[in-house]
């Protein structure tokens, strides 16, 4: 199985505002997106890794 991020913890991975995430997530720029809501993404662990070319450590996520 697929480890799944929400989009604010990619968010802080790359950087940017939960906010700006949501839209990258929603136009498709924003890499491994799924949808499993009517409203609810969650981002591909795996697929973020490769776009940002390093592994995400669990410090990144608890920021």
């Amino acid at each position: 199985m697929t480890a799944l991020l929400t989009v604010p913890e990619a968010a802080r991975v790359i950087r940017v505002s939960p906010r700006r995430a949501y839209e990258l997530a929603a136009r498709g720029e924003l890499p491994g997106v799924r949808r499993v809501g009517k409203r609810t993404f969650r981002v591909s662990r795996a697929e973020l890794e490769a776009f940002v070319g390093a592994p995400i450590l669990r410090e990144e996520l608890q920021k």
